[in-house]
């Protein structure tokens, strides 16, 4: 054999699992949806301040932060028979919704596969 065919060989295992890693990345970051574009009004924001919350407060565990690619909310919805609530903003601001909200927030990981989910109220 020639010294490039045993380069080409060396170097195609290291390149093939690179490749791998990178997709596992790339997909949950660019081909899934994080569920906020979906909705309208108080629910987005909401869904917003849950994606939010979940991501600084219940997905904060090191392992967690070093495998999560995505937070995505799963559902939302308004609990019937309360007040309003207050939330804020990725800028801090405060917003005042007229009703209160819940939300199921998974966070994702490589491939998009779900490694952790947790249930965001409005306080």
């Amino acid at each position: 054999m020639d010294t490039k065919t045993i380069l080409q060989k060396k170097y195609l295992i290291p390149v093939i699992i690179f490749a791998f890693i990178l997709l596992g990345i790339v997909i949950p970051r660019w081909f899934v949806s994080d569920g906020v574009q979906s909705l309208r009004g108080e629910e987005k924001s909401f869904a917003e301040y849950a994606i939010l919350r979940a991501g600084n407060e219940d997905f904060e565990n090191p392992f967690l932060s070093l495998v999560i690619q995505k937070i995505q909310v799963r559902s939302v919805r308004k609990v019937a028979g309360t007040a309003s609530c207050t939330i804020y903003d990725a800028n801090g601001k405060e917003i005042t919704l007229a009703s209160s909200y819940e939300a199921d927030v998974t966070a994702l990981t490589f491939f998009a596969i779900p490694v952790a989910s947790t249930h965001i109220t409005c306080k």
